[in-house]
């Protein structure tokens, strides 16, 4: 994520919407702040982020601004523990994304087979940054061998 924002790129991408606030105003102390953070986060990546390094201050800031919250509070916000497990559950399903399951990689790998994007064997371990930590094989169907 791109480190300096100017303000309007903030509100387009960051503003939190009435929604949204309805959403996060559940949460209390630096959970909230947390919370918000990683929903916007998601909402403009499409994915969680690695480390809380990879969040601009500027953002975190302007987050915390609309929530009349200090910014500083983001440092106590957990990213791995159970909080934050049921933090990104809840933001999945608000924007109807879920977790992939291992017929979820068979469709794919079925796809890109197709596509003639993999060859006949592909270990599914290369796939760990998008669906976690699989450790199979699968045969698919001879293509580039």
């Amino acid at each position: 994520m791109k480190r300096n924002w100017e303000i309007d790129e903030l509100i387009d991408h960051f503003i939190l919407m009435p929604d949204e606030q309805e959403l996060i105003q559940l949460k209390r102390g630096n959970t909230k702040l947390g919370f918000a953070v990683m929903f916007k986060f998601f909402q403009y990546k499409a994915r969680f982020p690695h480390t809380k390094g990879e969040i601009p201050k500027t953002v975190i800031e302007y987050i915390a601004k609309q929530l009349e919250m200090n910014p500083d509070i983001f440092s106590e916000y957990d990213c791995t523990g159970r909080t934050n497990t049921y933090h990104r559950s809840e933001i999945r399903t608000y924007f109807g994304f879920r977790e992939a399951t291992l017929q979820d990689v068979d469709l794919m790998t079925d796809w890109l087979c197709k596509q003639r994007v993999l060859g006949k064997y592909y270990s599914v371990n290369k796939w760990n940054e998008f669906f976690g930590n699989l450790s199979i094989f699968v045969k698919l169907t001879s293509i580039f061998f």
